[in-house]
Order: structure tokens, then C-alpha cells, then sequence
């Protein structure tokens, strides 16, 4: 009977102590997250250098977590990392997440600085389509106005118009351009010889007037003197922050 006892015993002690010890996926995925909570807490304090360490943490135990994917993506944006940003942001989305609209909203971001613009085109586009009143939950700063002004731009130097119209409708609803019409090409009083310099000082007006931007278009684009052709190129600003400039 007490040799039964022990063994019972000693039974219980092993079973315990294996329990103690799990180190199965739940503890693993709770570790993960961790670390990409404490990166986005980072982010959101400005400390960009230390949150991609932490987001580059998560990914070394769990490569295909989506969140610190994205995590990595928008601090490389804010360390001018923009190529390894985009590549960050095309993980995250080839795995089709639930909720993609911060990943495409920074997709839009880093191939408008690289004047990529019509993939600039497509992720604004989907950022405005699946939420309309987009806001990113990091940094408030930055949403559907961006998403807009991206989406402008973009739609402009592609000629598609149509969009790109109706995003400046949203941004400056008083423009009252109309490519058809020439009479309708004057902004602030002032009137220009095209249409496609109206619009382009159209848009520099919005973005200067009152807008809450955390993205300021600066100088996106130039119209040379006496024509009607845009030079490409790029100047963006983050929270009034010089970040990249491209030139044609």
C-alpha cells in the first residue's frame, strides 16, 4: 500500500512539472503578440529605432504574423527605409488579412514617395473603398484626408481623372474644376492656361488651407512655365516632418 502511494505520488511530481514546463503554440503566439504590443507602444511614443527592433523580435519567432509584418513596415517608413517598408507591407497582404487597410495605407504612402503611382493609385484606392473614413489606429494623424490627396495625385499623373477629380472634391469641395471647361480653371483667383496645372495648384491649396494631414504633400509635383505637362517627382512631410524627396 505505500509503494502504491509513492508511485501515485512520484506520478503526480512528473506530471507537474511537464505541465510547468509546456511550451506549446499558445505560449508561444502570447509571446508574439507581446512583443508586437510593445512595439506599437513604442511607435506610438516615437521611439521607431527600438518598436522595429521589437516587431523584428516576433517575426524571428513567428515569420508569417501579419501584425508585426505591418509593425516593421510603418517603422521603416518612419526610419526612411522605404524599400524594405514596401516589401514589409507585401508580406503582410499576400496573406489576405481581415483587416488590411493599414498595410495599404502604407503601401500607398512609400510608392507615392517613389513616384510608383499607380500602385499608389491602387492601395489608396483600396484603403478609401473598404473604409471610407479611414483612420489609422497608431497615429491618428493619418487617414482617409491622406488616403485622398494620395489618391489625387496619383490619378492625376495616371489620367485617370475621374477619381482623381472627385478626391479633390472631397479635399477642396469649392474647386469647381471642370476639365471640359476652361472657364472653370481658376483657383483663388487666379487662371490658368490648363487644366492640368489648375488642378495640381488646386490640390497645393487644399493641402495648405486647413487640412489635418499627418501626410502634407509639399511639392509632390511641378508644372513647368507655358506648358501643361507635370514634372515628377516627390517632397512628403510626416507630422510636419521633411521624410523623403525624389526628384525626377
Amino acid at each position: 500500500m505505500l509503494r502504491r502511494l509513492l508511485l501515485v505520488t512520484c506520478l503526480g511530481v512528473l506530471v507537474l512539472s511537464c505541465s510547468s514546463g509546456e511550451t506549446g503554440p499558445d505560449s508561444e503566439e502570447i509571446s508574439v503578440q507581446e512583443l508586437v504590443t510593445a512595439g506599437w507602444s513604442l511607435f506610438e511614443l516615437g521611439e521607431y529605432s527600438q518598436a522595429k527592433g521589437k516587431f523584428r523580435e516576433a517575426l524571428e519567432i513567428e515569420t508569417g504574423y501579419t501584425e508585426a509584418r505591418v509593425g516593421l513596415g510603418w517603422s521603416l517608413i518612419r526610419t526612411d527605409s522605404l524599400q524594405s517598408a514596401k516589401i514589409n507591407f507585401e508580406d503582410a497582404l499576400s496573406s489576405q488579412p481581415e483587416s488590411p487597410e493599414s498595410a495599404q495605407c502604407g503601401l500607398a504612402i512609400v510608392a507615392l514617395a517613389d513616384s510608383e503611382f499607380e500602385l499608389a493609385m491602387t492601395s489608396s484606392n483600396d484603403v478609401l473603398e473598404s473604409e471610407p473614413a479611414y483612420e489609422f489606429s497608431h497615429d491618428s494623424s493619418i487617414d482617409y484626408i491622406d488616403m485622398h490627396a494620395i489618391r489625387a495625385e496619383s490619378g492625376f499623373h495616371l489620367e485617370q481623372f475621374i477619381l482623381a477629380q472627385q478626391s479633390l472634391d472631397m479635399l477642396y469641395p469649392e474647386n469647381g474644376l471642370d476639365p471640359q471647361d476652361p472657364s472653370t480653371w481658376v483657383i483663388a483667383g487666379e487662371s490658368y492656361s490648363s487644366y492640368s496645372h489648375a488642378f495640381l495648384v488646386a490640390l497645393e491649396f487644399a493641402l495648405a488651407n486647413g487640412l489635418d494631414s499627418g501626410i502634407a504633400i509639399v511639392r509632390v509635383s511641378a508644372v513647368a512655365e507655358g506648358s501643361g505637362s507635370p514634372i515628377k517627382g516627390a517632397r512628403i512631410l510626416l507630422n510636419g516632418e521633411l521624410q523623403w524627396e525624389t526628384t525626377p
